[in-house]
């Protein structure tokens, strides 16, 4: 439960913060060596805070500063998460325990805080949870900077589309009274930042299209053992308890939250 350093929190495995803190360190500027890595196309929010440290000069306390934004990222999430509780009137004992699971994670506030520039982590989790309130309060905007937020941060995001395609076709097979305008341009919204990203990533820091294919297709690879793919679905359910544990809530009281849970925006 300490804060180490940046190089300690690299060296314990979280290698992924070299290539941002190489674009926060090169900021306003771009890198003096090409990065070719998969993370160069989440660029944005680590650009723009080298960008800004640089103007107020920060950069000799970025160490600080990145634990800041991590903090208020984390808030800000507690935050969502308790309005989408208190919408679904869920027990506050239930609350409690869903919100422990949040906070005290391994995979989420304390990761955040020990490698303080993957932060585009915390705010694809977010995203995610703006998504999912807009399911839950019908706030348009909720679905719109959830999706941008979340296309900016990972290519995961494209996974959303999968999700969009199943209402859509959902609404045309069914005939359910589903507007399905939105999710329309959720899809196409989402190719476009994807592709505007690896556009720039591509001709800024170096040539990431080999990690384009690979990057979409790893969940389809059959390169690893039994045990190995338990181990990879047993970390993504413990990075994602709180969404799972969210979807169940609402699936087991469906027909309380029915009137609150719709596809009619």
């Amino acid at each position: 439960n300490q804060f180490n350093s940046l190089e300690i929190s690299t060296s314990m495995g979280f290698i992924d913060q070299l290539v941002y803190l190489d674009i926060i360190n090169s900021a306003p500027y771009l890198p003096s060596i090409e990065i070719i890595s998969p993370q160069t196309q989440r660029f944005f929010f680590p650009y723009l805070i080298g960008a800004l440290c640089e103007y107020i000069q920060f950069k000799d306390q970025l160490y600080y500063v990145l634990i800041f934004i991590n903090i208020f990222i984390n808030l800000f999430t507690i935050i969502l998460f308790l309005e989408i509780t208190r919408h679904l009137n869920v027990n506050s004992n239930i609350n409690i325990i869903l919100l422990s699971a949040l906070i005290f994670n391994a995979y989420n506030f304390r990761a955040n805080l020990y490698a303080p520039a993957m932060l585009n982590d915390a705010l694809f989790t977010y995203g995610i949870l703006l998504i999912a309130c807009f399911f839950i309060k019908k706030k348009i905007n909720y679905f719109y900077i959830g999706l941008v937020i979340c296309c900016l941060t990972r290519q995961t995001s494209m996974a959303l589309n999968i999700i969009f395609l199943f209402l859509i076709f959902y609404k045309i097979i069914f005939k359910r009274n589903i507007k399905i305008n939105i999710f329309i341009k959720g899809i196409l919204i989402n190719f476009f930042l994807f592709f505007i990203l690896k556009y720039f990533s591509g001709n800024f820091f170096g040539n990431t299209t080999s990690y384009l294919f690979p990057s979409i297709s790893v969940l389809f690879s059959f390169k690893y053992t039994f045990l190995d793919l338990l181990i990879v679905i047993s970390r993504m359910i413990v990075a994602n308890l709180i969404l799972i544990s969210l979807f169940i809530l609402t699936i087991l009281k469906y027909n309380f939250h029915k009137k609150k849970i719709n596809f009619n925006f």
